[in-house]
């Protein structure tokens, strides 16, 4: 038995990112995985919500722990609250939404790795736990999102608000 990709991950060595105002807390990523999954939590601002857009690498797999998220995906509109999870697969347009009064806070899984790529190139690092406070999305975030989805191959469809 091979012992050597055992891990354990306390929460203060976590990277910690500021990604479109939400925090983001990489726990496992491909170095740790094999390139199989990666595992982040979440904190999403009340009322966040990312511009929609389609996925052509990975599944994204949500756990919801405080909070609830509505989420538009295919033909699909759902509210997940604590407790329950989401599956949103690979091509199928999407976008969600934090709860506007109390936002969100959720483990994020995507199948296969890379995704964290893109959480990098997009974020800064986080000074404290929780959404940036006064995050509006500014010129520079923009062009960086776009750079980065190109390079990930997720397609954005449209601003924040739109749905499919």
């Amino acid at each position: 038995m091979t012992t050597e990709r055992i891990q354990h991950i306390r929460k203060a060595d976590r990277d910690s990112l500021w990604f479109l105002g939400d925090n983001v807390q990489i726990i496992f990523d491909a170095s740790h995985t094999e390139g199989k999954l990666l595992l982040a939590w979440q904190h999403m601002a009340p009322g966040a919500t990312p511009p929609l857009h389609e996925h052509a690498v990975e599944d994204e797999m949500f756990f919801l722990l405080e909070g609830s998220i509505t989420y538009w995906s295919g033909d699909r509109e759902f509210t997940a609250g604590p407790g329950d999870a989401v599956l949103l697969p690979v091509g199928v347009p999407h976008t969600l939404q934090a709860d506007p009064e109390a936002g969100a806070k959720f483990l994020l899984l995507t199948s296969p790795t890379g995704f964290e790529d893109f959480l990098r190139a997009v974020s800064e690092p986080a000074t404290y736990d929780g959404p940036q406070r006064g995050w509006q999305m500014d010129e520079e975030t923009a062009r960086k999102l776009g750079a980065a989805a190109e390079q990930a191959k997720i397609t954005i469809i449209a601003p924040p608000g739109t749905r499919p």
